[in-house]
C-alpha cells in the first residue's frame, strides 16, 4: 500500500505502539519473507524512508545503524531522527523535509494519550496537496489477548480510540 501511495504522489505514515518491525507497519511498508529477518526489515525501511516512522524498536534500529556502513550513512543524510518522545518536535521542526524517524516506548499497561499524540504530529508532517497514507497500529488488544492481560487490551482500545479522535478532529 505504501509503494502505491508513494507512486502517486502521496506521502507515507506508519504510527504503532509496537516495534516498527512489527508485522503490522512492517506489513504495509516493505517486503520481507519473515517477521523474524529485523535486520532486513530495518534496512528495508531506511530505503524505502517513509515520510513518518514512529513506533519502538531503537535498538533493532541501532544494531543494523552500527553494523552497516551504507545505512549509518543513510540516516544522517537523509532521516530526521529522534530517540525518546521528548525530541521529536525538535526533530521535525529542524528538519522539515526529511523523512522523521521518531522511537519511542509505549506503557501498554497505563498510557492512553501517546499513540495520539503521535498520530497528530504524524498527520501534520504527512499534510500536503498530493494527500498521504497513514497506518495507526494499537498492539495492545491484540498483545493483552495473546498474553491474556485484559488491563493491556482495554488500554490499547482507549489508546486507539483516542488516535481515532484525533483523526477525526484532523478531518473536519
Amino acid at each position: 500500500i505504501s509503494e502505491i501511495a508513494r507512486a502517486k504522489g502521496k506521502r507515507v505514515g506508519m504510527v504503532t505502539t509496537d516495534s516498527f518491525t512489527g508485522a503490522t507497519p512492517s506489513g504495509f511498508t516493505i517486503h520481507a519473507p519473515s517477521r523474524e529477518n529485523t535486520d532486513d526489515i530495518v534496512k528495508a525501511y531506511i530505503d524505502f524512508a517513509p515520510d513518518v516512522l514512529i513506533g519502538d524498536g531503537l535498538s533493532k534500529f541501532e544494531k543494523v545503524i552500527n553494523s552497516s556502513n551504507e545505512h549509518f550513512l543513510k540516516k544522517e543524510e537523509k532521516l530526521a531522527f529522534a530517540s525518546e518522545f521528548a525530541e521529536f518536535e525538535l526533530s521535525i521542526n529542524q528538519h522539515p523535509n526529511k523523512p522523521f524517524f521518531g522511537f519511542t516506548e509505549f506503557d501498554l499497561d497505563t498510557d492512553t494519550t501517546k499513540l495520539a499524540q503521535c498520530t497528530d504530529m504524524a498527520l501534520n508532517r504527512l499534510e500536503n496537496e498530493n494527500g498521504f497514507f497513514l497506518m495507526v497500529e494499537s498492539c495492545g488488544p491484540d498483545r493483552g489477548g495473546s498474553s491474556n492481560n485484559l488491563k493491556q487490551k482495554l488500554v490499547g482500545v482507549s489508546a486507539l480510540n483516542n488516535a481515532v479522535a484525533v483523526a477525526l478532529k484532523y478531518c473536519i
